[in-house]
């Protein structure tokens, strides 16, 4: 016991001192700014019974959410369905062509003939497309679409493109017309050679709706600072409402209460 009153009288300068030092401590953290949500009343038709409200900095106005959702659902709409044209599937058709007609046991120059005649009909046939459709692969409204042909896209119609039985159809009633060759012959021979070129490109599609939907903006103007952002006795319009709710939703971020971004002319903080 005697050893330590001993200590406490040798080192009572650095006990003051720490004890000044835990005091200085606990008052800096008293002082430092603590953390506060400030909570707004007010409501849409309803007057405003705080004093005038003046904005402390910019800040951007917050869309509701009936006009973001308008703009997301025309956006979707407004984009028509994209679809891919295959040049390889003609190329292929003629190829399959050349190969049956040298397969048929007739003479050369008929052989000739009956290639020149079908490849006239394909080239007619996958000039205007043929179209593939499906449940899920439709165009959009009115039948519009996007044809996209390497680095080209044009707006199209369904009109503009054979479905296969339409095509089908041209074949045989074109086919007639080459009377020298057989039409019924050339008919069999491009049945078979004849298949879709124009076919929906679902992810491209959704690329492009994924895109225009992050270029929609979230907000719908600025309020400036210093500006009245309504007074008291103001009624909450549906234009007071979104700024006051654009506000709000800044301040339910917590701010230092030395630094609370809201000035009410009239109050003391």
């Amino acid at each position: 016991m005697r050893r330590f009153l001993i200590y406490l009288s040798n080192s009572h300068e650095v006990i003051l001192k720490s004890v000044i030092i835990l005091i200085a401590v606990i008052a800096i953290a008293a002082l430092l700014p603590h953390k506060v949500r400030y909570k707004f009343d007010f409501q849409k038709g309803k007057a405003w019974n705080n004093d005038e409200l003046i904005s402390p900095y910019d800040f951007a106005v917050l869309k509701d959410a009936d006009s973001l959702n308008a703009e997301i659902v025309a956006v979707k709409q407004n984009i028509f369905p994209h679809f891919q044209l295959d040049t390889i599937v003609l190329t292929n058709a003629v190829a399959a062509l050349k190969q049956r007609v040298d397969d048929d046991s007739i003479s050369l120059e008929q052989r000739a003939e009956l290639f020149n005649a079908g490849k006239i009909i394909l080239n007619e046939v996958y000039g205007k497309g043929i179209i593939r459709l499906s449940e899920r692969e439709q165009p959009g409204p009115n039948g519009r679409m996007v044809l996209i042909i390497g680095k080209l896209a044009l707006h199209k119609g369904l009109g503009d493109f054979y479905e296969p039985s339409a095509a089908y159809a041209y074949i045989r009633k074109r086919a007639s017309s080459f009377v020298n060759v057989g039409p019924e012959r050339l008919v069999n021979l491009l049945s078979n050679s004849v298949s879709p070129n124009i076919f929906y490109d679902k992810k491209l599609t959704e690329t492009i709706i994924s895109q225009r939907l992050t270029e929609i903006s979230s907000t719908r103007g600025m309020i400036r600072k210093g500006e009245t952002i309504i007074s008291r006795g103001e009624v909450v319009n549906s234009e007071k409402f979104l700024v006051l709710e654009s506000l709000k939703k800044i301040l339910n971020h917590q701010f230092p209460i030395n630094k609370l971004p809201v000035k009410f002319i009239g109050d003391n903080y």
